[in-house]
């Protein structure tokens, strides 16, 4: 592959991930989607070790803690969204807007 022409792929997968960054932050969807999705895979694996450990996970279970999980990411990242980001992102815009 021509050197110039992986620089100029390399360079637009990097464009794509910041766009992606971006929308996670400004958005509710995406940090329902970001976040919670990394504060459920957490979760997830936090539920399940001990019945991983003592061999007495069933399937049942697994999927009983993989609701828990998603849900409480869900709830973490809303938390997060109106408690932290929207003020942070309405403060940054608001002085932009001010001029200073």
């Amino acid at each position: 592959m021509n050197p110039r022409r992986l620089r100029a792929n390399l360079l637009v997968m990097k464009l794509r991930h910041i766009r992606v960054v971006k929308w996670a932050c400004a958005t509710l969807a995406g940090h329902l989607m970001i976040l919670g999705s990394m504060w459920s895979i957490v979760e997830f694996v936090v539920l399940d070790y001990p019945g991983v450990r003592s061999g007495t996970l069933s399937a049942q279970l697994a999927l009983h803690n993989a609701t828990g999980a998603l849900a409480l990411g869900a709830v973490f990242a809303m938390l997060f969204w109106f408690l932290l980001t929207r003020p942070l992102l309405r403060r940054v815009q608001g002085s932009k807007g001010s001029g200073g």
